[in-house]
């Protein structure tokens, strides 16, 4: 960009003024940086502005247990303003500067706590959790709150809400993993998603095959005293796919928020929801901007989004020649 230019220029210009010489050579007199100096002095310049400007509202962890991308979630967070820390080991957990932790995720139940048992994460999740402090777990980072899992047998959770993850019901037309746009249903008036009606229309991003059930949601930890377990109702939100009514986002009303998912792939209502999170409520929506505008539906259908899917493939005639195919026939025939 513009801005990116006005910088490689500034840098070159004072190389110039400190005499020096790369590997290019002269020009009438005038030194010049070798290509590969000049693109480190404009990295480093870049690098400066970005720190300066994503990270000026805090610090916020990651804790990125390999099994899954999340870029996406990284330039959400960046995007928000935020300055990116990733947990490197159980310990980080136990660190009082660590005020926000993010925990996202794709793969199989039983993956994702292999991996948390492997790097010792199990036992520095839960107590950070009783801790207090703020935890947003996305997809994954939602169903491991469960004790366990049907798509794996016998792997524990971390125990934090009662219940086993359910597979959706195959049915006839029915397809499974649930993918794509779909509504939700807030279940409370005060939570994270305010203000409420933005976020009853709002589309949002799932892809996943195993569910939270309505009836679950009960706060479990066991490693928090009698006195602060209240067993107390944790849905706050709520999706259906087909006949199947699932867990969308649940909440203690305190420090977890998990939501089942992807706010970072959910557009402006999305990354909203994310920013409520991260600044604790005072944000766009919080301050009673409406996201009605972004989010472009006002039917109220709790319901999956119907989708346009453009495909192209390359298959073989009778001839044997390869023929690009358009659509989701491939009838390579040519007409008579």
């Amino acid at each position: 960009g513009r801005a990116e230019r006005e910088e490689r220029e500034r840098a070159l210009r004072a190389m110039r003024g400190k005499g020096c010489c790369g590997a290019r050579g002269r020009t009438e007199g005038r030194t010049f940086p070798s290509r590969a100096t000049a693109r480190k002095e404009h990295q480093g310049t870049r690098r400066a502005r970005c720190r300066a400007s994503k990270g000026d509202k805090g610090e916020v962890w990651l804790l990125d247990y390999g099994a899954g991308n999340v870029r996406s979630i990284r330039n959400a967070i960046k995007y928000l303003g935020y300055t990116i820390r990733d947990v490197e080991s159980p310990k980080d957990l136990g660190r009082a500067e660590v005020e926000k932790l993010v925990f996202p995720g794709v793969g199989a139940f039983g993956s994702a706590m292999g991996e948390l048992n492997r790097r010792g994460y199990v036992e520095a999740l839960r107590e950070y959790i009783k801790s207090d402090r703020p935890f947003f777990g996305i997809c994954i980072g939602m169903q491991v709150l469960y004790e366990g899992s049907e798509e794996s047998d016998g792997v524990e959770g971390l125990g934090v809400l009662k219940g086993v993850v359910k597979k959706f019901d195959s049915a006839p037309g029915k397809p499974v993993p649930h993918i794509g746009w779909n509504t939700i249903t807030v279940e409370k008036e005060k939570s994270l998603f305010i203000p409420k009606e933005d976020y009853q229309d709002a589309r949002l991003y799932f892809v996943h095959s195993y569910h939270g059930v309505e009836a679950q949601p009960n706060f479990v930890n066991p490693t928090a005293s009698s006195s602060s377990c209240d067993d107390q109702d944790w849905l706050l939100a709520q999706g259906k796919y087909y006949d199947d009514r699932f867990v969308a986002a649940v909440s203690n009303g305190s420090n977890v928020f998990a939501t089942q998912f992807h706010p970072e792939k959910s557009g402006a209502v999305g990354l909203s929801l994310m920013d409520n999170f991260l600044s604790a409520g005072e944000s766009q929506a919080a301050r009673g901007q409406s996201l009605a505008s972004a989010t472009g539906d006002e039917s109220g259908d709790l319901s999956l989004a119907k989708r346009v899917i453009a495909c192209l493939d390359v298959r073989s005639n009778d001839n044997g020649d390869l023929v690009v195919t358009k659509g989701d026939q491939y009838d390579v025939r040519e007409a008579k």
